[in-house]
């Protein structure tokens, strides 16, 4: 299916992927009309779908639209995505004042599924981070409230990731 005539706080309905690849092209759809924020939750930074050279790319350039952006990306473990290279670590620090990445208290380790909100209305949901299904809106619905309310609650229990700023070579 191609998601590129979906637009972000406008198309309404909810979408079931079962792919990597259809994950992908909704991430990819969604991203490239971000303009303000995103929260992103995810266990270890997924390099199949957050290694991405175009998804960096539209990161990038939503970290240097304007000082009011904000990019919080939630963690449990960076130890694997910095040992490796990520993209998004390396883009971090460039980026320190707009992209902010916070290792998530042990407290909150049960933690299974995965989710990403941009412009506090488009998401995509995994129920669990580990398989490729799961289910996405462009728009605002009750679920972006909840997975808001879910990252705001992580965030708060967490602390910025030293792995992030320490420059491994």
């Amino acid at each position: 299916m191609n998601y590129d005539g979906m637009i972000l706080n406008q198309t309404r309905g909810e979408i079931e992927f079962t792919t990597l690849a259809e994950n992908r092209a909704i991430l990819t759809g969604m991203i490239a009309q971000a303009r303000r924020c995103i929260a992103l939750f995810t266990p270890d930074l997924e390099p199949r779908l957050y290694d991405d050279r175009l998804f960096i790319q539209h990161l990038q350039r939503l970290a240097i639209s304007g000082r009011h952006t904000s990019i919080r990306i939630l963690v449990k473990d960076l130890e694997h995505s910095v040992k490796n290279g990520h993209r998004i670590i390396e883009t971090a620090r460039r980026f320190t004042s707009n992209i902010k990445i916070h290792r998530l208290n042990e407290d909150y380790d049960d933690w299974p599924e995965a989710f990403i909100v941009i412009d506090e209305c488009g998401w995509i949901w995994r129920k669990l981070f580990t398989l490729p299904e799961g289910v996405a809106s462009f728009a605002r619905t009750l679920k972006t409230r909840d997975l808001l309310h879910r990252f705001d609650t992580g965030w708060q229990n967490s602390s910025p990731d030293p792995e992030v700023r320490t420059l491994h070579i």
